[in-house]
């Protein structure tokens, strides 16, 4: 869905719109040789592309431009690779830390950026960490003591197991199958902490966020318990199947862009976005051209 079109986009939409741009912007072409699944498909895209007054483009992974349970491809990087040649930025924005996005899509698109994931920026953890464009931290938010200790309570209260995510480790209380299902995403091994994640803070640990991880069908329903009883304290999202994130209230990935654009000096009205998650609307509303993929 295009923000203020009625119109269903296609899963290889984000692969054909950079390959028009990036034509667009070296041959003045207006299409570029790809196949999508109808012409008015086509003849949307190349519409749009005319009209584009873009400065950045912004992406987000996970079902993005890394299909669930697949890899990333070669088209895909390629396109990346020809809008970066021509000087436009491409920012990744996803609720992974740096490296395990790096090691989901792999070290080609860290060479995009340099020869280090330090050099890489973007938006992280869904908005809690963001990076400038050499890679420096530019922004940095945290759980507060009072709401981590409401979140511990409720994951026990509900026998819910819980991760908590700091930079780029992860800790839980004990591992079990479903704490550790998130290496199944590329992310690190969860560290235990058995006295409990509420401790970190003594440790010199800050949390940025939370996630109760459990089958979808039990999370589904005790979402609604989660925002009776925390709603108030924190931004409730989802990014994948099983996982039930928790961000400081207020928070989320497009209040992490807006920090990124403005350290860029660039207006949301030349900003393109991809995204297909629950936790992708707020940066797709604030852009001017916020696309859906089909399996949003």
């Amino acid at each position: 869905i295009i923000k203020n079109l009625n119109c269903k986009m296609y899963n290889n939409t984000i692969i054909y719109i950079l390959f028009l741009f990036s034509y667009h912007l070296y041959f003045g072409l207006s299409c570029a040789p790809l196949t999508v699944e109808t012409k008015t498909s086509k003849l949307l895209t190349e519409a749009l592309v005319r009209s584009f007054d873009v400065s950045c483009i912004l992406s987000d992974v996970d079902g993005t431009l890394l299909p669930h349970h697949n890899s990333f491809s070669d088209v895909t990087y390629n396109a990346i690779s020809n809008i970066m040649k021509v000087g436009y930025p491409f920012i990744p924005c996803t609720g992974r830390a740096r490296r395990s996005m790096v090691a989901a899509l792999g070290d080609k698109f860290m060479n995009l950026f340099g020869d280090s994931v330090d050099k890489i920026p973007g938006v992280y953890q869904q908005g809690l960490l963001v990076y400038g464009k050499n890679g420096e931290l530019i922004y940095e938010k945290n759980l507060e003591d009072d709401v981590i200790a409401l979140i511990v309570k409720f994951s026990e209260t509900y026998k819910i197991p819980l991760l908590g995510y700091s930079g780029e480790e992860i800790y839980c209380k004990k591992r079990c199958s479903q704490t550790d299902k998130v290496t199944d995403f590329s992310d690190p091994i969860p560290i235990e902490i058995p006295d409990g994640l509420n401790t970190l803070k003594s440790k010199g640990i800050s949390m940025q966020k939370m996630l109760l991880v459990e089958d979808d069908s039990i999370l589904s329903h005790l979402r609604i318990q989660v925002e009776e009883e925390l709603g108030s304290h924190v931004h409730i999202t989802k990014a994948v199947s099983g996982l039930l994130e928790l961000l400081p209230k207020g928070f989320s990935k497009g209040y992490g862009v807006n920090i990124l654009l403005n350290h860029l000096n660039i207006p949301p009205e030349k900003v393109l976005a991809f995204g297909d998650g629950e936790n992708d609307i707020e940066m797709l509303s604030l852009v001017k051209y916020g696309v859906a993929m089909e399996n949003a």
